[in-house]
């Protein structure tokens, strides 16, 4: 009985040497090829791949790497004949994630399916979903100057709700959707309003000599935290939502700015220049116990908190340029989350938490990107000529709403986060017919 095993287990090794001495040579140009790519010797990376193809032309995995070795070693037209290959072979490998962000940049596509929303010839700006998901409030210079818009999320029935010879401005919605809170210059300063949903009881809440900005609700609804500068510098205010009960809740020679409440409407986080620049605070709602998060030479600013109160996201020019930064909400575990020489920016949470959007000029131009809320996987979702900025999601996370030029002026567009562009479109913009 032993003796037999014996003899099996040599019967098996043999047939595995057979196997292992049959796939040799394709095994060992891949790994000397994949080895040669990893210290950017092109010129051996691309033999070794090129013979993996002369054995066996359907070699997908071999053409995925001859794919990288010519995109890496700058020969695009050669990465694409080759990227053409994988399609029609329908491989797997065609979704690499460094490949789909070279062809859909060379394209000239976006991630996501996108449609344009707004068509003028002046700009738009400022998209806001509604609470509800079905309504954007945008701003719009179509009729000779910045007035406060709606339109259904799809883009139809846009309507115009403020009718003035002076700017309306900083739109967004009240907790359960029913009003609009906006800035305006009508009488004569800038002053805090709330209107409908419809444009319709548009009421002034405060009427100081100096200007009053940056409207922004509490997360029921009940109070708006505000910026003025009514005491002789800008600090942080708060009044009732029918603009009663107005209080000063910051009291500082030097400016205070960008208030936000938390998402449970326990604190208030803003940004102050104690020391000559900015740095970022908190503080209870009512204005007591303010603890200063951030302590750097260079300016912190634009704080925004996690959907869940945990973290907050910020920019920071502590590195010489302007990164984005994460840190628990008690200011600690501050990390560095991008690393360019070019200016990152308008960091926002996904509504799940999960990742972060945000503003890059990497590419040279400005386009939308996202990360994991850890910084890991950044990748860009507009890949333009022109600039794509200002991004907002939807309240269930599956749209993203932003403002492009790519049309030839500043316009607004919807990207369906559920709908990747699909193959098809890639394989019909290269002339290529997808295998089965």
């Amino acid at each position: 009985m032993l003796r037999g095993k014996a003899v099996f287990a040599v019967f098996v090794l043999a047939l595995m040497g057979l196997s292992q001495l049959g796939g040799c040579g394709r095994d060992k140009d891949i790994s000397e090829g994949k080895r040669a790519l990893r210290w950017r010797k092109y010129d051996e990376a691309l033999a070794a791949f090129t013979n993996a193809v002369q054995r066996k032309p359907d070699n997908d995995v071999a053409h995925y790497y001859l794919t990288l070795t010519y995109l890496r070693w700058g020969k695009e037209k050669q990465a694409v004949s080759e990227y053409k290959k994988l399609l029609s072979m329908y491989s797997a490998k065609a979704d690499d994630e460094e490949l789909v962000v070279w062809i859909y940049g060379l394209l000239g596509l976006d991630r996501y399916k996108t449609r344009r929303l707004t068509i003028n010839e002046a700009g738009d700006y400022d998209p806001l979903f509604s609470p509800d998901g079905e309504q954007i409030v945008f701003r719009s210079r179509r009729d000779g100057n910045s007035e406060i818009y709606v339109m259904a999320s799809d883009g139809s029935q846009p309507r115009r709700l403020t009718f003035n010879e002076a700017a309306d401005v900083d739109a967004s919605f009240s907790p359960d959707g029913r009003q609009i809170a906006f800035v305006s210059k009508r009488d004569g300063n800038r002053e805090i309003y709330v209107m409908k949903l419809d444009g319709s009881q548009p009421r002034r809440l405060t009427n100081n000599e100096t200007d009053d900005a940056s409207p922004c609700f509490s997360p029921d609804g009940k109070e708006i935290v505000f910026v003025s500068g009514r005491d002789g510098n800008e600090e942080i205010y708060v009044m009732k939502s029918d603009g009663s009960d107005q209080r000063r809740l910051t009291d500082n020679r030097v400016e205070d700015c960008d208030p936000l409440f938390s998402p449970d409407g326990e604190e208030i986080l803003f940004a102050s220049k104690p020391d000559g620049n900015w740095e970022i605070y908190v503080m209870k709602s009512d204005g007591s116990e303010p603890r200063r998060l951030t302590d750097n030479r260079a300016d912190d600013l634009f704080p925004f908190f996690s959907p869940d109160g945990e973290q907050i996201v910020f920019l920071s020019a502590r590195d010489m340029d302007v990164e984005i930064y994460v840190m628990t909400s008690d200011g600690s575990k501050q990390q560095r989350l991008t690393a360019n020489k070019a200016g990152d920016y308008e960091p926002s949470f996904s509504p799940d938490g999960k990742s972060i959007v945000f503003v890059s000029w990497r590419d040279v131009r400005a386009e939308i990107y996202r990360m994991a809320s850890d910084g890991s996987e950044p990748r860009p979702l507009t890949i333009n000529e022109v600039d794509d900025d200002t991004p907002s999601f939807s309240p269930d996370g599956k749209k993203m709403v932003f403002v492009s030029k790519r049309d030839g002026n500043r316009e607004i567009y919807v990207m369906d986060m559920t709908r990747p562009v699909e193959r098809g479109q890639i394989a019909g913009a290269l002339g290529v017919t997808l295998g089965k």
